[in-house]
């Protein structure tokens, strides 16, 4: 950077040391989430510092600050601000499509998180046909992107091609993660058809790929799925276990959108457990820390948080449930009328099929059989379109349905 430090004013000279400086905080301490929090405002002026220089040896240090940040910004969902980092890189490196394509797929990723993400799907398609020709790596892991993205707005049979072509562009780059996160998905997949035996097996695959032999080891997402799939194969004091253990990781390293997840897959273990009122209160403290509103872990950083939509719209569908096994049924309509709207705003076809049926048995339980027989209609309907009616969902469906006719 000498050739930036001659003949410019000492004002300047000492801005370009202080973000000097502190891109070899992000570099050195990219892992220690609890550091990089301590020092959040000091890096964030010195990136947008940079975001606002033309010169491109400074345009190179800003990209080099927001790969080094990707990781904690993601974790304590900070959506908004790397967002926003991408944005100026994007403009310093516009002729560099390598650069361009990874600015891209970060965005993209960042979009998805952040709940927007029709935005999302558009950046990652963006991303794989800039990379495609130049970095084969980043046209591979913006293929794993999309897939995801598709699994998750409920469109299976792209997803599931699109993550097909990803697991063999990257088995030819080498990256056992991208193998491995491939692998998730599908797993992931299985669980959403109601076949948790299957994806407990893809899930110990997926771990073995990255190393995690032993439960120490396991990372953030194992011990999330881990804990998810045991509670769906009824083992709920393993579930408990797996994601308490998240819960505690992730509460002492200050990750706030983590912590949430935890607490909400909690929630539905005491569900399943029938401690309602126990259910209800890690509903609500999971709700609080996805709106970005719970002080306790990341008051001391006073950095604002993006709301999480797609967790706010888990929550309430699984409020809607708590108070529907609480007998409240108006309260139970309102959150499951919520999650509704939400998820259909995201594009989550699932998530809404999976509203419907439950604001359908309510329904049924108020005496409102038009209502009720029309939502699970709908519900039936969307699963059908999906091709997620498995045998067991469609046992599932057919048994809730007798069972509240026959009740109520």
């Amino acid at each position: 950077m000498r050739s930036v430090e001659r003949s410019v004013p000492i004002a300047y000279q000492a801005k370009l040391r202080h973000a000097l400086y502190y891109v070899e905080v992000a570099q050195t301490a990219c892992a220690d989430f609890n550091a990089l929090g301590d020092e959040y405002s000091q890096i964030r002026v010195a990136v947008r510092w940079l975001m606002e220089q033309t010169n491109p040896e400074l345009g190179q240090m800003l990209l080099t600050f927001i790969v080094a940040l990707v990781p904690y910004l993601r974790a304590s969902a900070l959506h908004s601000d790397l967002q926003a980092y991408c944005e100026a890189g994007l403009r310093l490196v516009a002729s560099d499509a390598h650069q361009v394509g990874q600015l891209r797929l970060l965005r993209a990723e960042s979009y998805f998180a952040s709940g927007k993400w029709s935005q999302a799907l558009s950046e990652a398609w963006s991303a794989s046909r800039i990379a495609k020709e130049v970095d084969p790596l980043t046209y591979a892991l913006a293929l794993l992107a999309i897939g995801q993205m598709e699994i998750n707005a409920g469109q299976y049979w792209a997803g599931l091609r699109i993550l097909t072509e990803a697991r063999r562009c990257l088995t030819q780059q080498h990256d056992r993660e991208g193998v491995a996160a491939c692998t998730a998905e599908l797993a992931a997949y299985y669980l959403n058809r109601g076949e948790p035996d299957r994806a407990l097996v893809l899930y110990k695959e997926t771990a073995a790929l990255q190393g995690q032999s032993e439960e120490s080891l396991l990372s953030d997402h194992s011990l999330l799925m881990f804990g998810v799939t045991y509670r769906k194969l009824g083992q709920l004091d393993m579930a408990r276990a797996y994601l308490e253990q998240l819960q505690r990781r992730s509460e002492a390293n200050h990750l706030l959108g983590t912590t949430a997840t935890a607490v909400h897959h909690l929630a539905w273990v005491y569900i399943q457990k029938r401690e309602w009122s126990h259910a209800r209160q890690l509903a609500e403290q999971a709700k609080s820390l996805y709106e970005g509103t719970s002080g306790d872990l990341h008051s001391t950083w006073e950095v604002p948080r993006t709301p999480d939509l797609r967790g706010l719209s888990d929550v309430d569908e699984q409020l809607g449930v708590i108070f529907w096994r609480e007998n409240d049924l108006a309260q139970a309509r309102r959150y499951l009328q919520a999650s509704i709207e939400s998820r259909r705003v995201l594009g989550n076809q699932q998530g809404v099929a999976s509203s419907l049926r439950r604001l359908a048995l309510v329904h049924f339980q108020g005496r409102l059989w038009i209502a009720g027989i029309r939502c699970f209609c709908q519900s039936f309907w969307l699963y059908l379109r999906m091709n997620m009616l498995s045998r067991n969902r469609l046992l599932t469906l057919i048994r809730s349905l007798t069972k509240s006719v026959e009740h109520y």
